[in-house]
């Protein structure tokens, strides 16, 4: 007997962007059981992204995700899931 499961993953619901200073935030809203990691970097040039947050366990919940030293004047943010 074979058994095929299929899994979506949605694309990661991400509010209330701000910025104040040099503190950029933003909520992501996570779904339960999904793990989730936040990267960035200040040119979408470079090849590798700087780990910004990891291991965020989605629990159907909004966590508030925040970058205290967002001083260049751009910079690009993902969210990948695990």
């Amino acid at each position: 007997m074979t058994c095929s499961i299929n899994i979506t993953v949605l694309p990661p619901d991400i509010s209330n962007l701000s910025r104040v200073g040099t503190t950029f935030s933003f909520t992501l809203q996570t779904e339960p059981s999904v793990t989730y990691t936040v990267e960035l970097k200040n040119d979408l040039s470079t090849p590798s992204w700087t780990l910004l947050r990891n291991n965020i366990q989605g629990d159907g919940t909004p966590v508030l995700v925040q970058d205290t030293n967002a001083v260049s004047p751009r910079r690009f943010y993902r969210v990948r899931t695990n």
